[in-house]
């Protein structure tokens, strides 16, 4: 997986094929990462910062008890998988 600073943009993001899924901390990076590349996706999470002032990208998150890093995570097709081919099985 391969995780990056939050400097880089959305926009920069979907530009290179990249799809947004969502928000996702803690112990759940494994979890995500796991399961998208499974299914043959590439896995990008971009890490929000940490801070801890009202307003912060993570403020959300510490009041409600979450602990860890908090990232978005994004996915685009892997190398090994093309939207509309068929496996060798079928």
């Amino acid at each position: 997986m391969e995780r990056t600073s939050r400097a880089v943009s959305r926009a920069e993001m979907i530009a290179d094929g990249w799809e947004e899924r969502f928000s996702v901390s803690g112990r759940r990076f494994d979890e995500v990462v796991s399961f998208y590349r499974s299914i043959g996706y590439e896995v990008r999470v971009v890490e929000l910062g940490t801070g801890t002032g009202e307003g912060s990208c993570t403020t959300c998150f510490s009041e409600s008890g979450v602990e860890g890093p908090v990232g978005l995570v994004f996915t685009r097709v892997g190398s090994a998988r093309v939207l509309g081919e068929k496996d060798n099985n079928g």
